[in-house]
Order: C-alpha cells, then structure tokens, then sequence
C-alpha cells in the first residue's frame, strides 16, 4: 500500500492538478511526460507511473493512457517491454532514421526532403565541432579526409569514409555518444541508393548484355554515350567511333533496357535537336524516315551503309557526321517505341528521345559561336531528370523526340543555329 501511495503521489507530482487544456486527451500524457523528461523530473532509467496511475491524474481512461505510452515509444522516449515497467530510454537516432526512412519511401520527393532536413541540421553542428575542435580531432578529420580523396574511384569506400566524416563531426560538437552523426548515417541508409561507379564501354555489346542481365529489372535509364570530334575532324578518321559509340550503342541499350523496364519505368535517349528529318539532305531523308517505321535492325543496317559510304568518299549522307548519327538515334527510339506503344503507355513506361538544349561544355563549345545563352550541366539536367522522377509524364511524349517539354515535329524540326 506505502508502494502505490508513493507512486500515485508520483504521478500527481508528474501531471499536476487535474488541468486538462483543450487538446487530444492523449496528447496530455505525452505533453507532461515529454516536460518531465526535459526539467528532469523524470530520468533515463527512471520508472513511469502504471497506465492506471496515469489515467487518474489526467482524468483520462486507462486505454487513453496506454496508447499515448504506446506514442511515447514509437517517438523512442520511453521503452516499454512485456511484463515489466515502463522507463525513460536514452534518446538515440533511431527515431529520426525511422521518420527518414518513411519520408524516403513515402514518396518521390522524400529523398530531397531528407536531405534538406540534414541541411538544416548539419550547419550548427559543425559550428560547436569547429568551436569545441582539439588538436586530435583536427588530426582524425584530416585523416578521414585523406582518406576520401584515396577513394574518389572507389564508392562503397568513399561513401563509408564521408559517413565517418559525419559521425566525428556530430561527436566534437559535443555529443558523444554519436546518436546525431548516426541519424546522419541513418539519412543516407533509409534511401537505400546502392551508389556503385561503374565504367561500362558502350562499344561493347556483351558488356551492356552483361550489365542488363544483372541489373535484371530497371527503373529510369538514361542513354547519353558520345565521341567527341570538332568541325575540323576528318570524317573518314572519326566515323567508326562515332557510329560504335553513338549509333550502335543506343540500339544495343535499346534491345538490353526496354525489356527489363518496369511499369512507371523511363527509358531516355538523349539526342539533339539535329535529329529531326529536315536537317538532311532531302534525297537521304526519306531513307530514315523508312527505317523509323521498321525495326532496330533496319537503322543498324542504314548506319552500316552510311559509315560505307563515310570511307568510300560519298557524301551523300552528308559531310557533317553529328546530323545522319542524331537523326539515326531517334529514329531507333521511334522503331523501337512504335512497337511497343500501347503496352506501354498502359503501365505507365516511357521510351522517348530527349534534346537537353544547348550546354556550355568542351564537347559543345567548337560547334557554337555565341554559347552566351548555354545551360550548365547542373541546368540542363534538371528537366530530363523531373521528367525521369514524375509519377506521370504526356503521353503526347512517348516514342518523340522533346526538348523542354515540347514535342520537336519528326519531319520538320526546329531552327537549330550554329
């Protein structure tokens, strides 16, 4: 009896007079508890009062008061274990890697919202680490930064290393215990991104076969392989590369990836606005235009015939090599996508060809004069890969070639400057 009087003392010590401000009733226990953790009226370790205990000081029921030390779990504040006494835990990252993991997964957008979350957290952090810094810390952060450029090839390293750069940040701030630098490691866990560098030579048909086989089934692809040449390259020397790299390629990604593309899937060839009939000479275009009502076959068999006719000296695909390899990479999306249409647009899969716009890179910079309108590269990518994240995409778009979201016409194109 001297047992539960204490006890029932304690609980009114803990919730107070029987003051129920407007809110859910559970919500109460949760509020007064969370206060008594923070001014230290309760401790880690410390034993909660029973659920019914609880229920008679705030006026609640014993079933309110049970789900609300249910919450209370769930948040990692208390742990409450078959058959014995609930307690005060000690606080740890965990909850917040479970609310990331679910923001994660919840949604498409999950992954930035975490990330900007860890934004905010990270900067005061690293402010006391900078402020609270020893000597040996300085030396483990150099260390671990080393360690990081040692592993810039390596992914698997590099990510480990960046994780403990973290940790050791979190722990000079002052927690020592690392749950802060965890919950940062936890960030990173709950998008589950297996980020692997792979270095994969498009050239080579059994390694894109070898590298679909163990992917097995695809989300987003994005095909963008290309040689770089200059107007001044000679086009007998560059056209095999070209072709191998450019042409070849994209219907080899085609046959590998499109198969294995799930629903909600996106496969993405990137070309140019150069890929449209018109930029032909009018006696070749319908040529292609021929191919792109046939197979992947076809245009394969119509590059073979243009790099014949490359180094036999007939230019009758014309002297510009970019304009017949554009124009062949969206006609093999609109063979393959022509085919395929209907079953894919019923579960939510795109095949399409996209042009980026013009970019500010060495590849670029020989073939424009006035590149003062040019995108970065962190700008240009951001629509194709909106495009590549949406839930839903136009229609209008499957099988075309698109550039800012508009469909460039297959037979006449856009003005392209150079």
């Amino acid at each position: 009896m001297t047992v539960l009087t204490a006890r029932r003392d304690a609980a009114n010590d803990l919730f107070g007079p029987a003051e129920i401000i407007p809110m859910r009733l559970g919500q109460v226990v949760i509020e007064r508890l969370s206060e008594a953790i923070l001014d230290g009226r309760l401790k880690v370790g410390d034993p909660l009062p029973s659920e019914g205990q609880i229920a008679a000081a705030c006026g609640i029921s014993k079933q309110i008061a049970r789900e609300a030390i249910r919450d209370l779990a769930a948040m990692g504040v208390i742990q409450i274990q078959q058959g014995k006494v609930a307690r005060v835990r000690s606080l740890d990252a965990e909850p917040l890697g479970r609310f990331f993991r679910f923001a994660v997964r919840a949604s498409k957008e999950g992954l930035g919202e975490a990330v900007e979350m860890r934004r905010l957290l990270e900067p005061p952090i690293a402010r006391l680490a900078a402020l609270r810094r020893t000597a040996d810390d300085v030396a483990r952060l150099d260390a671990i930064l080393q360690r990081m450029q040692a592993s810039l090839l390596d992914i698997p390293a590099w990510i480990e290393a960046d994780l403990d750069f973290h940790e050791t940040i979190a722990e000079m701030s002052g927690n020592h215990n690392g749950d802060i630098g965890r919950a940062f490691s936890l960030i990173d866990a709950a998008a589950e991104a297996g980020v692997e560098g792979r270095v994969l030579d498009v050239r080579d048909g059994a390694a894109i076969d070898a590298l679909a086989a163990e992917l097995g089934e695809v989300d987003i692809v994005f095909s963008n392989a290309t040689a770089r040449m200059t107007p001044e390259s000679d086009p007998v020397a560059v056209v095999d590369e070209q072709i191998e790299t450019s042409n070849l390629a994209t219907t080899r990604i085609l046959r590998a990836f499109a198969p294995r593309l799930r629903a909600g899937g996106r496969l993405i060839v990137v070309a140019s606005a150069l890929g449209t009939l018109d930029k032909l000479d009018p006696g070749i275009a319908p040529r292609f235009a021929a191919v792109a009502e046939q197979d992947l076959d076809a245009v394969d068999a119509l590059v073979e015939e243009w790099r014949r006719a490359v180094h036999a000296g007939d230019d009758r695909f014309g002297s510009w090599l970019n304009i017949p390899s554009k124009v062949a990479q969206v006609a093999a999306v609109r063979a393959l996508a022509r085919r395929r249409r209907d079953a894919d647009l019923a579960q939510n899969r795109l095949i399409m060809a996209l042009c980026p716009g013009l970019i500010d890179t060495g590849a670029s910079r020989p073939w424009f004069e006035d590149m003062s309108r040019a995108q970065t590269p962190e700008q240009a990518a951001a629509w194709p890969v909106s495009l590549a994240l949406a839930d839903t995409f136009d229609p209008a778009f499957y099988g075309e070639l698109v550039q800012f979201g508009k469909v460039l016409p297959w037979e006449t194109g856009v003005p392209v400057a150079v």
